[in-house]
């Protein structure tokens, strides 16, 4: 019996000991505890300053406790950094956690513990220390496969997702082919997928956080109600509370409207039309600021920007080309088409909340590891992109109704007189006849159409521009300049004026001759293009004199303008018969509109008219100002 008793004793000894690895220092620093064990201290530590100071220990014991309960503390000792005597030890005994202030406690045998220490200092001075004792057979240790992942996260990173558990997504409902969630609340689209595939190279799981709109998924994440947004735009604004991955999807901005419009070459075809943005988007601001001219209107979609471009409530609208192509195929719109492209480019990048940098460094790895075929056939996936551009499918449509028109009337007569051989022949030929005629009348309406365009497109060149400089007139002038007041009265924004005229022009036709006068006006002409803006308004005003209007833009900006146009102009070369080179200059009047208290330009371009005489008066080749 004593033998059997002593069998099993040492059999159990066995077999406790061999469930619980004693392991090495070498593993103990490699481990994922360690790390955890580490912040609780460094919290511990930051907590304990002022009751320490104030001798409060007492406020501690509920700090303290949580950390003894967990299963790899054996003991927390808080000790006095002058008399070496604990204040506080707090440690397990028969499962049950014991707390005793101003006592030296247990002692315990260092060798059977792993040690973690940290000073508490307050106002510079070490007013005591606190000691971790760990068990070291419940240390837990990961395989190395655990965070050697295809993406080589660090110790670090995989320590993070390990203790995340679960990272939370801001998803947006109804913003195909980018991303929606279903009625079963499943997400999908662009940014699904892509979520999908840093869920795997990760192999931590991403939850969905619905939204409303982007606006609130950016005022979600700011709150830190979720941790990642898949798809955004990287702004100052937002770099304050956001980390950004390098972008993975880079779309341009195109411009959808209704079919009878005609392909949009320049985006001058927008200015002073109601263009729709959806609300919430980051370029919004930048095109606003880029194209003052274009009547910008907020919308909360794509959805809701084309229905109003389709009900001629919007004459256009602007998003990338994948969102306007995917839901006009897919929503039925048929009758919009993409008309247009904008220069700028749209780069889409992981945002992730900016307290938790590492974050950003995994995101960062796991996109490293998609490959560009991959996120090629995502996108090739969720839009199938058919731009329209000169083809008007109406009158396609209207023609090819004639035809089948013309069709049915040709079967019905043929059967009608089908009853005399000589009648079905004189009637199929005839048929025949004005089939050809009906079809060449489309065709020369058609060619008649389209010379018409053409024409009218001319007219209104030729009614708007000088025929010499190829500026704007006179009359297209002060046509457009009461659109750019209207506009800047209604933003409150500066609106300045500039009248150039070329110095003793009259000698230089006298002297050189017309045609001479004449090359110097277009070397003007092309130097005031060359330096203004594309949203400044630039004419002849008539003979040598010249006018610019200049939106959004101070006296002082205005002044520097002049100023660069009038030493440009001094740098003029016009070759002559003999080899001789003639050079010119010109004076320049500035004046700011006021468009607080006047009603229109008139009165800057008289102040401006004198600013020019003043110029002229003291000497020439100078810009002056109204005062």
């Amino acid at each position: 019996m004593m033998i059997r008793i002593l069998f099993i004793t040492i059999f159990c000894n066995l077999f406790l000991f061999s469930s619980h690895k004693v392991i090495t220092e070498e593993e103990w620093h490699q481990s994922t505890s360690k790390i955890k064990l580490e912040k609780q201290l460094k919290h511990i530590v930051t907590v304990s300053k002022k009751p320490i100071f104030h001798l409060r220990i007492d406020l501690l014991e509920d700090v303290i406790a949580p950390l003894v309960d967990s299963p790899e503390i054996k003991a927390v000792i808080i000790t006095d950094n002058f008399s070496k005597i604990p204040f506080l030890t707090a440690y397990k005994e028969k499962n049950e956690i014991r707390i005793e202030l101003d006592k030296k406690g247990k002692e315990l045998d260092v060798s059977q513990y792993f040690i973690l220490e940290s000073k508490i200092i307050y106002e510079n001075t070490p007013i005591a220390s606190v000691t971790l004792y760990i068990y070291r057979n419940k240390i837990h240790i990961p395989d190395k496969k655990d965070f050697m992942t295809p993406i080589n996260l660090s110790r670090e990173e995989f320590s993070y997702l390990e203790e995340k558990k679960t990272l939370k997504i801001c998803a947006i409902p109804n913003a195909l082919p980018y991303e929606m969630i279903d009625e079963n609340n499943k997400h999908l689209g662009i940014f699904s997928d892509i979520r999908k595939l840093i869920e795997k190279e990760i192999h931590t799981n991403i939850a969905i956080v619905k939204t409303s709109s982007f606006t609130e998924a950016i005022s979600y994440i700011k709150e830190r109600k979720c941790d990642i947004l898949t798809g955004a735009m990287k702004t100052p604004a937002r770099v304050v509370f956001l980390n950004f991955t390098q972008p993975y999807l880079r779309e341009p901005l195109v411009i959808a409207t209704n079919n009878k419009k005609i392909f949009i070459n320049s985006v001058s075809e927008l200015f002073h039309k109601k263009v729709g943005i959806t609300k919430g988007y980051a370029f919004f601001q930048e095109l606003k600021n880029k194209y003052p001219n274009i009547y910008f209107v907020e919308v909360k979609d794509a959805m809701d920007g084309l229905e109003k471009t389709q009900n001629n409530q919007l004459f256009a609208y602007i998003d990338t080309l994948p969102s306007i192509s995917y839901n006009i195929q897919n929503q039925l719109f048929t009758n919009l088409k993409i008309s247009g492209k904008l220069e700028q480019y749209i780069e889409f990048r992981t945002a992730s909340r900016s307290d938790e940098p590492i974050l950003n460094s995994i995101l960062q790895k796991a996109h490293n590891s998609i490959s560009q075929n991959t996120k090629e056939s995502i996108l090739k996936k969720w839009s199938e992109v058919k731009i329209k551009q000169t083809v008007d499918y109406h009158l396609l449509q209207e023609i090819t109704v004639l035809f089948i028109t013309i069709l049915i009337l040709t079967f019905f007569w043929t059967r009608k007189l089908s009853r005399t051989n000589k009648k079905l022949e004189k009637v199929t030929i005839d048929l025949e006849v004005e089939h050809q005629k009906a079809v060449k009348y489309a065709n020369e309406l058609q060619s008649t159409v389209h010379e018409l365009e053409v024409s009218n497109q001319k007219l209104k060149v030729l009614a708007s521009t000088d025929s010499m400089t190829g500026l704007f007139n006179r009359g297209y002038f002060k046509k457009t300049s009461k659109h750019f007041f209207s506009l800047a009265k209604r933003n409150q924004t500066d609106l300045s004026v500039l009248i150039l005229d070329i110095d003793n022009f009259k000698n230089i036709n006298d002297t050189y001759g017309h045609h001479i006068g004449d090359e110097v006006i277009i070397a003007l002409a092309k130097n005031i293009k060359n330096l203004h803006r594309e949203s400044d308004l630039s004419c002849r005003f008539g003979g040598e004199e010249f006018a610019i209007l200049l939106p959004s833009t101070t006296i002082e900006n205005a002044l520097l303008l002049a100023e660069k146009i009038r030493v440009e102009t001094e740098n003029i070369k016009i070759l002559l018969a003999n080899n001789e080179v003639l050079q010119f200059t010109i004076s320049i009047g500035v004046s700011l509109i006021h468009v607080e208290n006047e009603n229109d330009i008139e009165d800057s371009i008289k102040r401006a008219d004198k600013a020019l005489y003043e110029a002229k008066k003291s000497g020439k080749n100078k810009v002056c100002v109204y005062n």
